[in-house]
């Protein structure tokens, strides 16, 4: 319901609200950002130097949505008997707040800066059950091809010709994942997430359900098994897609409740993974019921251009990140559409396969309501393996793992085509789907055949990418301040040289002239600054591509 402030007496009618009401929340919108006192001539006040270079990559130019809100906005309303300002939102120009009653509302609205508020949460005593995974179950009885390396996570890699990405070297390293989920307990502790942890690659953490740094105590599993789809490291037990990347994990899911709060939840981490520079969202959410039924989603809103959170995604889009969405469990329900943001139509939506790459009957289907074709492409998400919080490696089902799987091998796909857009990311993994000449609204494009989106990426094949990634040798590696490069170059060509942390600093950078048809030892003595102990990545930009090499400083 969207309250303008002639109508507070529809939102008391609807919900008799009272002084003694119980809190609730609303999402305020600006009329403008006129005085804020950001400008656009001057980003780095409000972004990361990353997320400035991710923009200026991709050609995208920093606009109004990027200036953060009004302060002298936020502080009236702070100063209102009643009111906390949960967050603000600078791409929707407006901030969540908490009521704690209707007069509270009345004062709100009165300003002459608020332009209108919409219903996030009422107290309700019904809730909707929680539409995670089609089974939170350990599944069993399918067998899957296993290997030595990727044991039982083989097939879903496999599939998507995965193992291909990863046998030329790329695993998602100096690539930036922002996790938008429930909880991820044990993280912390689990052996699978040693590496990751040991990297330093979890880079930050929080709970914008509880406000708190910590998102290990949540007592909800999913985001623990969706992160292992992606990072999960343990060879001969388990591999995830993306294990070489590096994580943001947030806490945007109440498993309490079931409202529109949680959709601006979402937006506040959107926002802030922006702000750090992140390359890729995965969400296994959507949004269609809530507690409050009057607050549903109906299909005419799975336009692409209705919710808050699907706008906000397609924003997030708009900035140069790629946006990975589960299209939902709903495919044998009543309702059998994808749910929101999945609708976005710069989101990248994931259907479920089986491990044939046959239809998954509980995947959400299309179209959008305004006819686009969803899911855009699928991954296997029947029977896919993932590990536990206990450490338990297991099978389960839903679009919740399929999304994961596909945004890590996404990622390690945009590592190996570093200087592509996230949407040129996007249509190179819907145009080599299995289902491309014939898609439709349970499949979409079907499961891409990475070794071939990067080939429409690059002009040249992954076998290609891994003899020259052999081809080169770097040395010592651990290293101190100077590190030798042997490299054969084809043709006369100018390189780049670059040291890049595993947030994606670069940290040294050099551009160099080499003949072709000769053999080259590049000594790399540049480095004047002491770099802090760590990972790093080497990274070699010349005309057939970009090689990648990790480095250890000691």
């Amino acid at each position: 319901m969207v309250w303008n402030r002639g109508l507070v007496l529809v939102f008391l009618f609807f919900f008799q609200l009272s002084k003694a009401q119980s809190p609730f929340r609303v999402f305020v919108y600006f009329s403008d950002k006129t005085n804020t006192p950001f400008t656009l001539q001057h980003p780095e006040d409000y972004l990361s130097q990353r997320s400035i270079q991710r923009r200026i990559n991709q050609g995208i130019a920093v606009n109004a949505t990027d200036l953060p809100v009004d302060p002298q906005y936020l502080s009236t309303l702070k100063g209102i008997n009643g009111v906390h300002v949960r967050f603000a939102s600078k791409w929707l120009n407006g901030a969540s707040v908490e009521l704690a009653d209707s007069n509270a509302l009345n004062q709100v609205l009165a300003l002459p800066f608020v332009h209108h508020a919409e219903r996030s949460f009422v107290s309700s005593t019904a809730q909707v059950e929680k539409n995670y995974v089609q089974s939170d179950t350990r599944e069993s009885g399918w067998q899957i091809a296993s290997d030595n390396y990727y044991a039982i996570s083989y097939n879903q890699i496999n599939i998507m010709n995965g193992h291909l990405l990863h046998d030329a070297g790329f695993d998602g390293t100096g690539m930036m994942v922002a996790v938008m989920d429930a909880g991820f307990p044990n993280v912390d502790q689990m052996s699978v997430f040693s590496r990751l942890r040991n990297e330093g690659r979890i880079l930050g953490t929080y709970d914008f359900v509880d406000n708190e740094v910590n998102v290990y105590n949540n007592y909800h599993f999913h985001g623990t098994t969706v992160l292992s789809c992606m990072a999960a490291w343990d060879p001969g037990h388990f591999i995830g897609t993306a294990p070489g990347a590096s994580y943001w994990l947030f806490v945007t899911e109440n498993d309490a409740t079931e409202t529109l709060s949680e959709e601006d939840n979402w937006i506040a981490a959107a926002e802030f993974a922006d702000s750090v520079g992140v390359d890729v969202f995965n969400t296994s959410l959507g949004y269609t019921e809530f507690d409050d039924t009057t607050t549903n989603h109906t299909y005419a809103d799975m336009d692409g251009n209705t919710t808050r959170i699907t706008i906000a995604a397609d924003l997030a889009a708009s900035k140069g990140i790629l946006v990975v969405n589960a299209a939902g469990n709903s495919g044998a329900a009543p309702w059998h559409y994808i749910s929101a943001p999945a609708d976005g139509d710069s989101v990248l939506t994931v259907g479920a396969v089986m491990p044939d790459k046959s239809y998954a009957y509980f995947s959400s289907q299309g179209p959008s309501y305004d006819g686009r074709l969803k899911p855009n492409i699928s991954a296997q998400g029947m029977y896919a393996n993932i590990v536990w919080p206990d450490g338990v490696i297991g099978l389960a089902n839903g679009t919740s793992f399929a999304s994961p799987i596909l945004a890590g091998i996404a990622t390690s796909l945009w590592q190996s085509s570093r200087n592509k857009s996230a949407m040129e990311i996007y249509h190179a993994l819907e145009q080599s789907g299995d289902h491309y000449l014939n898609p439709d609204y349970m499949v979409g494009n079907g499961v891409p055949d990475v070794a071939l989106a990067y080939q429409f990426l690059n002009g040249n094949s992954l076998s290609s990418a891994k003899s020259q990634n052999e081809e080169i040798a770097v040395y010592p590696n651990p290293f101190n301040n100077e590190i030798v490069v042997d490299f054969y170059a084809l043709e006369s060509e100018n390189l780049v040289i670059e040291i890049i942390t595993v947030t994606g600093d670069v940290v040294y950078s050099e551009r160099l002239l080499v003949g072709g048809k000769l053999s080259h030892r590049i000594q790399l003595s540049g480095i004047t600054e002491p770099l802090p102990r760590g990972m790093y990545q080497l990274k070699i930009s010349h005309s057939g591509g970009i090689i990648t090499k990790k480095l250890v400083h000691y």
